[in-house]
């Protein structure tokens, strides 16, 4: 019975991939894979792209473009930052939760959020940031200083990416109170490399 269940799991997760890989996007995802295009070919931010939202969505498909400017190699790089963000989670949680528990939070995400997710709305602000929050999140888990300061590189790349990243900074000043000072280091450095981004690819 269980050969039969990690079959059944191991089909489902094949055709949920390639499902996931090989449709074409639509509405808003179409006009964030133009403008990352402009961007990925030397366009200036503020002068051959405009976008309303924090554009460091276009900095992360414009990324992903580097392997091959393609709506695959966006899909597979998303994919990809996924699986990074459980693998982190797992590692990191694993000694705060019990081991069971981190395997079924880190299946639910998958099968139930990002397999779940219809493929062209990854493209969203919302779903390519995320797992970097997830990520940032995760870090603080260890002991360890060092994470601390990546965790807050990380999450100033979640908040200049959606508004909304405020709210999750009062959580972890609220949560994580002995490790704040090395996240706000970590942010502010990464502040510094979001400003020199937009500085030597936009008009700002």
């Amino acid at each position: 019975q269980i050969r039969i269940f990690l079959i059944f799991l191991l089909i489902i997760t094949a055709q949920s991939i390639l499902n996931s890989i090989f449709t074409f996007p639509k509405g808003d995802q179409t006009n964030f894979l133009f403008a990352a295009d402009q961007l990925f070919n030397g366009g200036k931010l503020g002068i051959d792209v405009w976008e309303v939202k924090p554009p460091l969505h276009l900095f992360l498909i414009s990324i992903f473009y580097t392997l091959n400017k393609s709506v695959l190699s966006v899909h597979v790089g998303e994919l990809f930052l996924n699986i990074f963000a459980i693998y982190i989670f797992y590692k990191f949680s694993k000694h705060k939760l019990s081991k069971e528990t981190s395997i079924y939070i880190s299946i639910f995400y998958l099968f139930f959020y990002y397999f779940g997710t219809q493929s062209y709305e990854r493209f969203q602000v919302e779903s390519l940031f995320n797992p970097i929050l997830i990520i940032s999140i995760s870090l603080l888990f260890s002991k360890n200083k060092f994470y601390h300061l990546i965790s807050g590189i990380f999450f100033s790349f979640f908040a200049f990416s959606k508004i909304v990243g405020l709210f999750f900074l009062l959580i972890i000043i609220y949560f994580f109170k002995r490790s704040i000072i090395n996240v706000l280091s970590g942010f502010t450095l990464g502040l510094i490399l979001i400003l020199f981004l937009f500085s030597h690819f936009g008009s700002i």
